[in-house]
């Protein structure tokens, strides 16, 4: 059984504020989508495909080259959209990738990753079909009325935060944005698009540290973390 990583690197980065997209902003002189692939490519997994901002792929194919990232089989363009871009590397990683493989998604701007929580997810995908990241809420919840105030609790006991990494049965993912294509729905995220076709989606291990560099305050608490050894992001 293959385990084929789809990375998705097309975000502009118009939150962080940045004159290029932000998966390439530079920390300590190497830019942050290869602090990710430094780690994804010491996982037991095959292949990573990278789903990149079109007019950046040659640079980042450069970057490849220069960092020895050895497991990175195709840098393509991404969509216009997210579920665009998560259909363009589906349709290249089926290629490389039979109807029982396992295909992970994960964020290139997520770069502490750990062995634990890759290998978690890919364990569930396997048993169950489809898998992601997810945290326990430890804080309160508040449900909008409009932007300015709320005035009903959230039940936090009964809600999870998702993330990536996700994993899932090839052909169970691919056929769901097939369909969804053909009726132009347009998901936000692999995990949306399997409890809207009513596929149970299994919790695998996360934890706090694993961020999503979205904001500049991110990009602070990633260097503040990221010479800590996994044992140290998760926390034991």
């Amino acid at each position: 059984m293959k385990k084929n990583v789809i990375l998705l690197a097309g975000g502009s980065g118009s939150r962080f504020g940045s004159n290029i997209p932000k998966q390439f902003v530079c920390v300590d002189n190497t830019p942050l989508i290869i602090y990710t692939l430094r780690k994804i490519q010491l996982l037991d997994i095959d292949n990573i495909i990278i789903v990149c901002v079109d007019s950046w792929k040659e640079e980042l194919r450069n970057l490849v080259k220069k960092y020895q990232i050895k497991k990175v089989y195709s840098v393509i363009s991404g969509g216009q959209t997210g579920h665009d871009s998560i259909f363009l590397g589906l349709e290249e990683a089926k290629k490389i990738t039979e109807s029982n493989d396992i295909v992970v998604l994960h964020d290139a701007v997520r770069p502490l990753i750990t062995k634990h929580c890759f290998d978690d997810v890919i364990e569930k995908a396997i048993k169950h079909n489809a898998a992601c990241a997810a945290l326990k809420i430890t804080e309160g919840l508040v449900i909008k009325e409009t932007e300015e105030y709320g005035k009903q609790i959230g039940d936090r006991f009964n809600t999870v935060r998702v993330q990536t990494p996700q994993a899932y049965k090839f052909k169970l993912l691919y056929d769901i944005y097939s369909k969804a294509n053909k009726k132009e729905i347009k998901y936000s995220y692999a995990d949306a698009a399997c409890i809207l076709n009513d596929i149970p989606l299994y919790f695998s291990t996360s934890f706090v540290t694993n961020i999503k560099i979205t904001t500049r305050s991110d990009l602070a608490f990633f260097k503040a973390l990221m010479n800590f050894s996994d044992d140290e992001l998760e926390g034991e």
